[in-house]
């Protein structure tokens, strides 16, 4: 392991993320390494762009309304009452990434959606250690082997219902890069991976690769968010003085009217928020390590690294490392002023990776997240229920029975009235224009 930032800074420039066969999302951007792993990236990094982005914006006001009017029917109807952050915000970040990763109706996947997220944790934690197994051991039938091909069923039952649910929809007779660009300019990423192009080779990703890449996007991309969302949210719950800056800025941007949706533009004037997400990522990364492979014999720190070897980094421990970070364990946003970061050792902060493997996916993520928690917030007050304390887990931040939240109305003189604003945006929000956005 690795818990040094100039070593960090040095393996990530020079090493290779390559994994022993996987069994299941082998060929995907998590996984791939060589002309496979670079390939798609090449191809899907323009979806990330500004010009798909910003039409992503409506889908993430879509969820978060749906939840705002079941959280005001809580604090309405059972005032306080907590919620579980972690169920809350899963369903509404699944909901977000089928919609923008594949124009997919979340209800259809609705009964899998939790054990989708389970799964794939499972799969995770545990195909890594069955690739060093011998063949027979997979195959006899423990407990574990069990759970393993029932996760990978539950996977591939939603993947497989959003690859059937688009090709049935795509016209009759057009090829893979026929779509004119009206039809592809404001594409979901599965639409982006059936209809572009690598730049340089000129190749499509292969069907059974797009599975694979959409069993990544469909859980990193509500895992993440999950966690971030209600990290963000218990932290601001216990620093008041925080939240106030945060409600502050977003009156300066969005005006007075606290059901106003923020538009593309507005989400990016939200400095202060984005530098509240910044710590949050820093005290509760949702990477537990970053993997690189060593194919040459190499020195660190005074030690010879033998070729063939694997490297880990923990992002828990180089972001609370006293000599990167002061006061490491408290929560001050302040650290990620634009004026500070530009002082910052590259690798003090790496909550989506570093060097060229850096997560594609992250600005898609801080954009969802900051949309998100601004129209809650200017709607709703949270409290730590009174006595609840963070459980002790294997997996700090994922802890045994989530994290626990109460919500308020910000005005409950004006209850009646922000309810009924917040259910006519939740009507009126399919008529906004995304170019306007």
């Amino acid at each position: 392991m690795v818990a040094d930032a100039n070593y960090v800074h040095r393996i990530m420039a020079s090493a290779e993320k390559r994994f022993p066969k996987q069994e299941v999302m082998a060929r995907s951007l998590f996984m791939a390494d060589g002309e496979t792993w670079a390939s798609s990236r090449r191809t899907l990094l323009p979806a990330f762009g500004t010009r798909s982005m910003k039409h992503f914006v409506p889908a993430f006001h879509e969820a978060t309304l749906c939840l705002a009017a079941s959280m005001r029917a809580l604090a309405v109807e059972s005032p306080g009452t907590a919620f579980n952050c972690f169920d809350a915000f899963k369903e509404l970040t699944f909901q977000v990434i089928c919609r923008c990763g594949f124009d997919y109706d979340a209800s259809r996947a609705n009964p899998h959606a939790e054990a989708f997220t389970s799964a794939f944790e499972f799969i995770i934690h545990h195909q890594v250690t069955r690739s060093f197994q011998f063949g027979f051991l997979k195959i006899l039938p423990t407990s574990s082997n069990r759970r393993f091909a029932a996760a990978k069923a539950s996977i591939e039952t939603v993947v497989a219902d959003i690859m059937a649910q688009r090709l049935a929809e795509r016209p009759a007779g057009v090829a893979r890069g026929e779509l004119p660009p009206s039809a592809s300019e404001h594409a979901d990423f599965l639409a982006f991976m059936m209809d572009n192009a690598d730049p340089e080779t000129g190749d499509f990703i292969s069907h059974d690769i797009m599975q694979e890449q959409v069993m990544v996007f469909l859980a990193a991309g509500h895992v993440t968010t999950t966690l971030l969302t209600s990290w963000a949210l218990f932290c601001i719950a216990q620093h008041p003085e925080v939240e106030a800056k945060i409600l502050a800025e977003l009156a300066g941007v969005l005006g007075p009217d606290p059901a106003a949706l923020p538009s593309f533009a507005q989400i990016g004037e939200m400095h202060y928020l984005l530098m509240v997400l910044k710590e949050t990522l820093r005290l509760y990364p949702a990477a537990q390590s970053v993997i690189r492979y060593h194919p040459e014999p190499f020195v660190v720190g005074g030690y010879r690294v033998a070729g063939g070897s694997h490297s880990m980094t923990v992002p828990w421990v180089i972001h609370r490392d006293p000599e990167l970070w002061s006061q490491p364990e408290a929560f001050i946003p302040e650290r990620f002023a634009p004026e500070r970061e530009t002082r910052r050792h590259p690798f003090a902060w790496m909550p989506f990776g570093g060097g060229d493997r850096v997560c594609i996916g992250s600005r898609f993520a801080l954009l969802e997240v900051r949309a998100v928690v601004a129209v809650l917030l200017r709607n709703f007050h949270f409290e730590v229920p009174p006595g609840f304390e963070v459980a002790a887990s294997r997996n700090p931040v994922e802890p045994d029975g989530g994290l626990l939240l109460v919500p308020s109305l910000r005005d409950s003189a004006a209850a009646a009235s922000q309810g009924a604003a917040l259910y006519d945006s939740l009507a009126s929000f399919a008529t906004h224009d995304p170019d306007a956005l």
